[in-house]
Formats: structure tokens, sequence, C-alpha cells
């Protein structure tokens, strides 16, 4: 259970928007024109937030969503897990599409507190999961979803050997990379999604096109 003073404070500081390229979602966010878009982190962490990941949309994920929602029956009845989920946005649009179970998993409990704000606000549910799963199979489990985890070299180098364990044992994954630069080269996408401007009242580049990956056996 998340400190009231703590959700009474994310609260004040965040808005609920509908990003411009997911109409469908809604979600609380922290948007450009609130005080903490503009806060340095020092200030953030003596209020008690640190790196608050969660609030934003971030492209990749924004893009899986779309992704998702753009191909309901991808993930129908399926059991998926949004690893890394941040705000949630991905495990959002895959209990939209008919996903028969949707975890979001975060090792930060207050992204995870984001995740069940903005499943109730797009009346739906996710499970929770605060544990560190990279490495760990996943029987049962139909796909794992992400967004946004590929942000540096070393979580790059521990994660893409598990994507691949994971689809030779038969859990397919999807993978959304904004061009950060740290993928291997050779690897391959499976489509590209074109972002409009609009990221939920924040201004971006006047359009992002997001690879999207799938490993799968």
């Amino acid at each position: 259970m998340l400190d009231m003073g703590i959700e009474a404070l994310i609260r004040a500081n965040t808005k609920i928007v509908t990003p411009g390229a997911i109409p469908e979602i809604n979600l609380r966010l922290v948007t450009f024109d609130l005080p903490w878009w503009h806060s340095d982190p020092k200030d953030l962490e003596n209020q008690g937030i640190v790196d608050p990941y969660w609030a934003f949309c971030w492209p990749g994920g924004t893009a899986l969503a779309r992704y998702l929602l753009d191909r309901p029956d991808l993930v129908h009845d399926q059991t998926v897990i949004d690893f890394g989920a941040g705000c949630g946005v991905v495990g959002v649009a895959a209990a939209l599409v008919g996903a028969a179970r949707t975890v979001a998993c975060d090792i930060d409990p207050l992204a995870l507190w984001a995740c069940r704000e903005n499943a109730a606000l797009n009346g739906i549910e996710l499970g929770l999961d605060p544990h560190d799963i990279i490495g760990a199979k996943l029987p049962g489990v139909d796909w794992l979803l992400v967004g946004d985890v590929t942000y540096g070299h070393d979580m790059v180098q521990r994660v893409l050997p598990w994507f691949e364990a994971l689809a030779a044992s038969g859990t397919k994954v999807l993978m959304a990379d904004p061009g950060r630069g740290y993928l291997p080269k050779n690897l391959q996408a499976e489509a590209v999604v074109k972002l409009p401007p609009d990221l939920g009242d924040v201004p971006v580049a006047p359009s992002l096109d997001v690879p999207i990956y799938l490993f799968s056996p």
C-alpha cells in the first residue's frame, strides 16, 4: 500500500490525459505544463520521488500499445506480461484487446501504483508483479511485452539473451525500441510504428518511427 502522502503528492503533480497516438487509453501523467516536468531530480528526491519514469508515456510503450490496439487478435485470450511496465500503457492496451490475463511487472512500487491507477482509469484490471524476473523461465506465459527497457548497453546485454531463451521455450517476446542505439545492428524489425507529434500534451519531434521487434520460436 502506497503512503497516502506520496499518493496525494503524485495526484497533485499529474493529470489525466489521452495521448494522441493512443486515443483509446487514458493515463495519469506528468505533462509539459506541470512543475515535475521541469523539476531538478534532487528536488524530486527531497519530496520522496526518485526518477518518476512511471509518470511518462515513453515512445516505446506508446508505439507498442498502438501496435497491439491495431492488431486486437494478437494477444486475445493470451496470458501476457508487461515487463518493465512503467505507467502500464502496454499492459492496459493488451487488456483492452482481450488478453486473458495481463500482469504488469516492475521493481518500483510507485510504477506498480501507476499501473493500478491507469488500469482503473481504463476500466480493466492488471496483475502486479514487483520482482526482477530477468532470466526467469515463464511457463504458461504466451507473450512478454517490452517497451522502453533497452535504454542502456548493460540492460540490453542482460535482456536480449533472456528474450531469445524465452522464445526458444515458447514464450513470444514483442519489444519496441525508439532508436536508442544499444541494440545489435543486425536485429531486424517486425514492423515500424509512426508516432504523431502529440504524446499527451508533451512536445516532441515532428514524428518518430519506432521499430517493433519479435522474438518467436
